[in-house]
């Protein structure tokens, strides 16, 4: 029992826990044992297989059924939304219509209360010339049927009761290049010279300020325009010319020009504008054929003035020469503001006229500033910074594209 021992204790501690643990029992020898021990282990591997293959077989399924699911879904949003865009489109031109009658009701209010401001001038300016032609009559000149310096007082002093109280009401710091009013050669009242009595000035500037406010920063159409085959310039100089500033004046007429050089024609298809970028109101419009009722009252919704904004800018900056870099001005890349060394750069990319070229990018200016007179009081200042800062940047690339072809801009108003 000893030796039994000793010998035992001699051997490694697994293989003497083995021994130990593979004593046959009832009958069964050691390796009868470990066989079914490891048939044992196999079978219950089997069922875990199995078990783990129905598992994935409902997964699959179930994921299969989610998928399913999930497409018909998704067919549904997408025939919904199929369904509501031309609502959405409809919503979007009507509430265009309702700007564009807003901008056209406050320009009818304007030119209204222009009109009756200019008839009161006219009806003030009869009776000056009668006070003024009776008083001449009703002093006696002692040389030669001239009124002396004392006669003109007595008849400035006689006419300036008249408009004492219109002279503290109106500005008249505007001179707007108008003739002063003045009688035909003919008449007795060209005696007076204008240097002699104020009062004429005076007048003649109240009524130049009404004229002013009546025709102020619109284009006439140029005339040598009419002998054009092509009728889309007479289209779009009638769509573009609105009251929006002196700075979109002046846009107009640099464009009137370069639409001049390329002699009024359309343009070919292939020489035009990147779209990359393009805002989606621009390409909307050409789609529609530009000016069919559909799309001819385009107009930015309120919602959409600062995407828009961002819209413009992306793509004008896309447009811009390799040598005008851009920067970042309040989160939106905007191109860098042009210096004088800029005077005698290539603005070939820029070089597109026709109905595909700088039409586009005025159009776009256009439906952004009425946008922000439709907003009237409730527009940030910022906004209309933002609206006067393309525009100065759009007339400064138009004028680098003229030099660039030899041909002198516009006069700036």
């Amino acid at each position: 029992m000893s030796s039994r021992v000793r010998k035992a204790s001699s051997e490694p501690e697994g293989i003497r826990f083995e021994k130990v643990k593979l004593v046959p029992t009832s009958g069964m020898t050691a390796w009868e044992q470990v066989d079914k021990d490891l048939l044992s282990r196999y079978n219950d591997a089997i069922r875990c297989l199995k078990i783990e293959e129905e598992l994935k077989a409902n997964f699959e399924k179930e994921v299969k059924t989610l998928k399913g699911a999930l497409l018909k879904e998704r067919d549904m949003h997408n025939n919904t939304r199929l369904r509501l865009d031309p609502k959405n489109d409809d919503l979007v031109e009507l509430r265009g219509r309702i700007a564009d009658l807003e901008v056209d009701l406050q320009a009818e209010k304007r030119l209204n209360r222009a009109s009756r401001r200019a008839e009161a001038f006219v009806d003030q300016d009869t009776e000056f010339k009668r006070v003024v032609d009776n008083s001449y009559r009703s002093v006696s000149h002692t040389s030669g049927g001239s009124p002396t310096p004392t006669d003109i007082d007595e008849i400035s002093t006689t006419v300036s009761q008249m408009y004492s109280e219109d002279d503290q009401s109106i500005d008249t710091t505007m001179q707007p290049p108008l003739s002063i009013i003045s009688d035909s050669e003919d008449s007795p009242d060209s005696q007076f010279s204008v240097g002699d009595c104020d009062i004429f000035t005076s007048v003649a500037r109240n009524l130049g300020d009404m004229t002013a406010v009546a025709l102020y920063n619109v284009l006439q159409y140029p005339l040598d325009a009419l002998t054009s085959k092509d009728d889309w310039f007479y289209k779009a100089f009638h769509f573009l010319n609105d009251d929006l500033g002196i700075q979109y004046r002046n846009l107009l007429e640099n464009w009137v020009i370069l639409e001049r050089n390329r002699e009024w024609s359309q343009g070919l298809k292939s020489r035009s504008l990147d779209a990359k970028y393009r805002p989606r109101e621009v390409s909307r419009w050409i789609g529609g054929a530009r000016y069919r009722d559909s799309v001819k009252r385009t107009c930015i919704a309120s919602e959409r003035i600062i995407d828009f904004t961002k819209d413009f800018w992306q793509w004008w900056c896309n447009l811009q020469p390799e040598w005008r870099p851009t920067i970042e001005v309040d989160t939106v890349a905007k191109p860098r503001v042009l210096t004088t060394n800029d005077e005698n750069k290539s603005w070939k990319k820029l070089n597109v006229a026709g109905q595909n070229g700088w039409l586009s990018l005025i159009v776009c200016v256009k439906w952004w500033g009425l946008a922000l007179q439709s907003q009237a009081c409730n527009a940030p200042a910022a906004w209309k910074e933002d609206w006067e800062q393309a525009t100065d940047d759009l007339l400064g690339s138009l004028e680098g594209v003229l030099r660039y072809l030899g041909i002198p801009g516009a006069r700036k108003v």
